[in-house]
């Protein structure tokens, strides 16, 4: 006969294991985010040794980076799920192919000043001053949401063509506010602060959706506000 144990001493494992839990004996929670990390890390373009500040940033970047690209590619899934589920014009091929080519990530690259400098130039953005110890983080939608993100917002009108790119718009529109929120959570909790690069409404869907210069600090005139576009 199978001994289950009570509420209370399941509570009182839990107590016990967390208050003496040796380093080398990680917890699942602790597993899990480790696995993350692994799977989610941005694409990092560092020429130099970092200082405290711009490693502090960076160690913040990637951890803004796990958050959002977990839950975006969770999201992602579960609307590809739902869409193919409905009478949807993909087939199940074509669903696994967006998951095998990563196409349900975005993707997240962080530069240091001297090889951000670079990086903008080659984007034509010849004059661009960074406030001491800040790095560059760049946000790219996945393909091909990054070229047909505009193409509407209706999941209904999506359906009636098959194949049609206006399934890219509502996708964008559900997916977008997991990159907004945790982006604005991290700013109300004054981690990491993140300044626009690019106007508003100004992306490349080679290479950019967003470009930020960011730092573990607020630069003087700071003000906090939503950038979505």
């Amino acid at each position: 006969m199978e001994n289950k144990l009570s509420d209370h001493s399941k509570r009182f494992l839990n107590q016990y294991e967390r208050q003496h839990k040796e380093p080398d004996n990680p917890s699942w929670d602790e597993i899990e985010r480790e696995v993350d990390f692994e799977n989610f890390q941005p694409d990092v373009h560092v020429s130099e040794q970092l200082s405290p500040d711009e490693q502090e940033t960076l160690q913040l970047a990637k951890e803004f980076v796990v958050d959002v690209s977990k839950v975006f590619q969770e999201e992602s899934r579960r609307l590809l799920a739902e869409y193919y589920n409905s009478d949807s014009p993909f087939g199940q091929k074509i669903i696994e192919f967006i998951k095998d080519k990563g196409f349900d990530v975005p993707k997240f690259s962080v530069f240091d000043q001297e090889q951000a400098r670079d990086f903008l130039k080659n984007l034509g953005y010849e004059v661009h001053e960074f406030e001491d110890d800040n790095l560059l983080l760049t946000f790219q939608l996945p393909k091909p949401l990054a070229k047909f993100w505009w193409k509407g917002n209706d999941l209904r009108e999506a359906k009636k063509t098959a194949g049609s790119t206006r399934l890219w718009g509502n996708f964008y529109f559900k997916l977008m506010p997991i990159v907004h929120q945790r982006w604005d959570q991290m700013h109300y909790d004054e981690q990491l602060f993140f300044y626009r690069v690019n106007m508003a409404g100004i992306h490349d869907e080679q290479e950019y959706y967003y470009l930020w210069e960011i730092s573990n600090r607020p630069l003087p005139g700071y003000k906090r506000v939503s950038e979505w576009q």
